[in-house]
């Protein structure tokens, strides 16, 4: 979980700051990937990571996408009145 000015960089290392830290991810990624394509740059370790393929990629953006709706049609965190065991 270490990056350049991440977790430890004078912010503490709190579970509020590594919630926040962990949910930044993906954004971060995803600014990143725009900023290649917008500079026609590319990383050139790229090859070497087989979470970088493009199939890859797709294939967690439909899982993303996949898991926000299904918690899109059950709410977890709905008002339901009944009591239920768990």
């Amino acid at each position: 979980m270490k990056s350049v000015g991440g977790l430890t960089h004078g912010m503490g290392m709190g579970d509020a700051r590594r919630t926040e830290w962990f949910l930044s991810r993906p954004a971060c990624a995803d600014m990143n990937s725009a900023m290649q394509e917008v500079t026609g740059s590319e990383n050139t370790t790229r090859g070497q990571h087989a979470e970088s393929s493009q199939f890859r990629m797709r294939r967690n953006d439909e899982d993303m996408r996949s898991l926000l709706n299904f918690l899109l049609s059950r709410d977890p965190f709905g008002c339901d009145e009944t009591l239920r065991s768990i």
